[in-house]
């Protein structure tokens, strides 16, 4: 059975902010008042992290997709379905950002408020950012996710 995850941000490839940010620094994608988020409290806005492979990806409407993962590991929260099927914001309508596609080994962080873009890495970066969720998942446990992003 496939779960059904519903939010609006964009699948970016980029979180904090800017993905050359190394992680645990503070981003460079700024609130209203020009803040960015630390490492710590990006994992505690966060909703669900996952990685996992991208089995489908579907036109839902006007400026949106349907992707389709098969969840390999669920950091966050720690337990869930095999199969989850996300209503996002087609990356393609916003500059700077590559489609996804089928057969892509992933790790999603979707954001508490549907309103802020979802992140997404590949590769080398994807290797990187679950080892530094992984380490400071406890930590940031205890962190309160800010206004303007909770």
């Amino acid at each position: 059975m496939a779960v059904t995850v519903t939010f609006s941000g964009l699948l970016s490839g980029k979180a904090p902010g800017d993905s050359a940010a190394p992680p645990g620094t503070r981003s460079t994608a700024a609130a209203g008042d020009g803040r960015g988020q630390t490492l710590l409290e990006w994992i505690a806005c966060a909703r669900t992290i996952v990685v996992g492979d991208v089995t489908e990806v579907a036109p839902k409407g006007k400026g949106r997709i349907e992707v389709g993962l098969d969840v390999e590991e669920w950091i966050k929260p720690p337990r869930g379905d095999r199969k989850i099927i996300m209503d996002v914001v087609d990356p393609r309508v916003a500059q700077d950002r590559p489609p996804i596609e089928e057969g892509t080994r992933v790790l999603v962080v979707l954001p508490r408020r549907a309103d802020q873009a979802a992140d997404t890495f590949e590769g080398g970066q994807l290797t990187q950012y679950r080892s530094a969720i992984i380490a400071a998942l406890d930590d940031a446990g205890r962190t309160t996710c800010p206004p303007p992003w909770n």
